[in-house]
């Protein structure tokens, strides 16, 4: 006689073994090691200069008001002058101060020191600006001693409006000429000159070499980088890390393993399930996808069904145990389908009664 239906599978399940085959190791988070280039934007300050030379103009024509600011010209220069040593980069400069309205020392050049620098600006007159004679001849002359002192390129700001007194008889033009033929200077002439003639004279300066130029008042008051671009450069470096991060990208679980013919979840599986949950609570681009499967013993129908069912059980006991959102889950059964053991033996039967978990969406 031949047997068929749940009699059959109950008979046939005689031979097989009914022990549950436990896990090894709890669940545990798989990590990878990634490697990320990370891209920093660095500023590199190069300076184009050693020295930095000013020789401010105190005369009559910087006690004028200045626009509509309520400030002499020489307030506003004192003010720009300050304004933009703050924050000038430790570059190594050496640095002086000077009127030459008559001449004077306000800072003997040396290595430059913001705080010191700013007291000497201070120092400079802004009163009885209108007695004061314009050497301006005389004073570019008398920086040739202090050049000597030192070495590599020179920047010399001269605030002028043009105008100077002729004595000493010193021509400012060929004054400037003779320090830029014994030492390697710049020139950046702060123009508040107002007739063509006055022009004249500082456009001749700025003339003698290529790097040298007049800029208006107005204009170096308003931009910056007029001084700053006198005494460096900046330069953007990418600099690219190559940083090696460990990132989740799964957990690994032991199979959820069934006794024959049942959907029952053994309680050895709590922590592995709860470890679960908590991975998918986590991370929430991630998905568990729960896949059923059966050992090889009866029909191919009855076992799609019972592999269904194990799915099932793994997922109300997600939901009820731990309140979590079966939309996470993503369940597949395929009965006896993809053995992972032989169904020739009680073991191998065993093993194949299971449900297998991954983790998508990482």
């Amino acid at each position: 006689m031949k047997i068929t239906g749940w009699k059959g599978m109950f008979l046939w399940g005689l031979t097989a073994s009914i022990l549950m085959v436990g896990n090894g190791l709890a669940a545990e988070v798989l990590l990878k090691d990634v490697t990320e280039k990370n891209v920093k934007v660095e500023d590199v300050f190069e300076k184009v200069t050693d020295n930095i030379a000013v020789l401010f103009d105190a005369s009559g024509s910087m006690a004028q008001p200045y626009k509509d600011t309520g400030m002499a010209k020489v307030e506003i220069a004192k003010k720009l002058l300050k304004d933009r040593g703050t924050d000038l980069p430790e570059l190594g400069y050496n640095a002086g101060l000077y009127t030459f309205t008559p001449w004077q020392t306000y800072y003997e050049m040396q290595p430059y020191d913001e705080a010191k620098v700013a007291a000497a600006i201070d120092q400079l007159p802004t009163t009885d600006l209108a007695t004061r004679a314009t050497p301006l001849g005389q004073g570019i002359q008398n920086l040739g001693p202090v050049l000597d002192g030192v070495s590599g390129k020179t920047t010399v700001f001269i605030f002028s409006d043009g105008t100077y007194t002729f004595r000493p008889r010193i021509n400012p033009v060929d004054a400037a000429r003779t320090l830029a033929q014994n030492h390697d200077v710049t020139y950046y002439l702060i123009s508040s000159a107002q007739t063509d003639k006055q022009r004249k004279l500082l456009d001749d300066i700025a003339a003698i070499n290529e790097g040298s130029r007049v800029v208006d008042f107005d204009t170096f008051l308003a931009n910056p980088d007029y001084y700053t671009g006198a005494l460096y450069v900046v330069k953007t470096n990418e600099i690219t890390e190559e940083i090696t991060k460990q990132k989740v990208v799964g957990l690994a679980m032991d199979d959820i393993r069934f006794d024959f013919n049942k959907a029952d979840i053994h309680p050895e599986y709590g922590d592995d399930l709860e470890a679960l949950a908590k991975f998918l609570e986590e991370h929430a681009n991630a998905t568990g996808l729960i896949q059923g499967f059966t050992d090889s013993t009866g029909p191919e129908e009855y076992n799609l069904r019972l592999s269904h069912r194990r799915v099932e059980s793994v997922r109300d006991y997600l939901v009820q145990n731990f309140n979590l959102d079966p939309g996470r889950l993503v369940l597949q059964w395929y009965g006896p389908a993809n053995p992972i053991a032989s169904n020739d033996t009680p073991e191998g039967r065993a093993k194949n009664r299971r449900v297998e978990v991954d983790i998508a969406g990482m």
